[in-house]
Formats: structure tokens, sequence, C-alpha cells
């Protein structure tokens, strides 16, 4: 994490402003890496920062062998290796951009969409403040984006990945569309397993059951479904849960 803070602080620095662009490619390029500078970054501090003293201590360790290798496959060296020799999705370098490019405002659009979803995850490491962790209990956090839902880093990021790298419109034949689209599905599944071994841990806390029976009652996907079927959304049946130690 140190490592990726120090070289998007590097290109930061060596390239303009924003505001300073004038083609939406460059906006987009510039706010790709600044959400994901922003997530480091906070994710570098909240490591440093697991200390009794600011209660933000790790409460309990994913228990299981199979927690921790779902996580750490993720994560450098291992997805690297991984992500290149077996469960390469992008093999046809065709992206968004070469299939979007000549139709500006289409562009525009998709790449907007891509940018509020990386927005999102971002946001949702902030929401840890100091207790950003990976395979430990530091503390629930039901706040921003996980009032909406239990797992938004992980849903955002695995959408902003379907659209940037779109397998299922690739140039190449179908045999390897179709296998892209499945090497992808499954980068996606090893992400679905990281949110029911975290489940699983984090059920072990009264506080987190609680959150999980809020947010089955008043989450995103509870107040869709309750427009979907012609019931007022209303206001929530109660406030979200508090962060509980």
């Amino acid at each position: 994490m140190f490592v990726f803070l120090n070289n998007f602080l590097v290109d930061l620095w060596a390239t303009p402003a924003p505001f300073a662009f004038a083609k939406f490619s460059d906006l987009y390029d510039r706010f790709y890496q600044i959400f994901f500078m922003i997530d480091v970054m906070f994710a570098v501090v909240g490591y440093v920062m697991t200390l009794r003293l600011l209660d933000t201590q790790i409460r309990s360790s994913e228990p299981t062998v199979f927690g921790w290798v779902i996580c750490l496959v993720c994560y450098e060296p291992f997805y690297n290796q991984i992500g290149n020799s077996y469960l390469n999705y992008e093999s046809d370098n065709f992206f968004w951009g070469d299939l979007l490019g000549p139709f500006p405002a289409a562009y525009a659009i998709w790449g907007s969409v891509i940018l509020i979803l990386l927005l999102t995850y971002a946001w949702a490491t902030m929401a840890f403040g100091l207790r950003f962790s990976n395979l430990t209990n530091r503390g629930i956090i039901t706040h921003g984006p996980y009032a909406l839902m239990k797992h938004p880093a992980y849903v955002s990021k695995n959408i902003s990945w379907w659209l940037i790298s779109i397998p299922f419109l690739s140039q190449a034949s179908w045999p390897d569309t179709f296998r892209q689209t499945i090497l992808l599905g499954l980068v996606s599944t090893i992400y679905l397993c990281r949110a029911i071994t975290e489940e699983r841990h984090l059920s072990r806390e009264p506080a987190y059951r609680e959150y999980q029976a809020w947010i089955r009652e008043n989450g995103l996907w509870a107040r869709v479904l309750r427009l979907a079927r012609g019931r007022r959304l209303g206001e929530p049946s109660s406030a979200a849960p508090q962060v509980r130690s």
C-alpha cells in the first residue's frame, strides 16, 4: 500500500491539476488515479494507526485459512502472478475507450459512470477512517456507503472492472470473448468469496448481526425492491446502527 501511495503521489505531482485539462479523457485519467490514491492513502494510515489508544485496535482476526487465502490472492505479489497467468481477462487489450472513442457523448457518459463507481470505492475506504484493515475486525462500520449496502467497495470496484474491460464486447474471436468473460466472472467470484468469509467472521459480533438485519430492511436493495413493488419508500424504519467495539 505504501509503495502504491508513493507511485500515485509521484504521478500526481508530475502532471497538471484536473481543472487544467480540456478533454474528458484527460480528466478521466487524472481522477482515476486520484480516487485510487485516496484509497491507498486511507489504507496506509489505517494500517499504521492500529492503536488501542485510539480505539482502533484489532478485536479479532479472520479465523479460517480459506479466508486468508481468498483475501491474499487479491494483493501483490499474488494477484499480478495469478492475473497474468490464469485470470487474464484483458488479453485482447480492447477497452471501453476503444469502443466509444468515436462517440464523444457516449464516451463521456460511460466514463463518468466508471468514475462515480471509483468514487464510491474510495468513499467506502474513507468511511473506515483509522479503522481500515483486511482480515481483521477493528470495529463495525455502518455509515457512509455502508448505510446502503454491506460491501460497497467490492460491488463498485467489480462493476467498474466490467465497464472498463468490456470482455463481453471483445473484438477477438467468440471463443476468446467467452473465455475473457468467464475469467472476469471468476475474479468477481473471488470477491464474492471475500464478502462471504468477512461476513462469517464479523457475524460473531452482535453489532454486525444487528447491522445485517438493518441492511435487509433499509439497505439500497431493499428500497429498490419496495419501489418495484409499488410501495412508498418513506423513511427507514430506524437509524443505521452506529460503530461499536
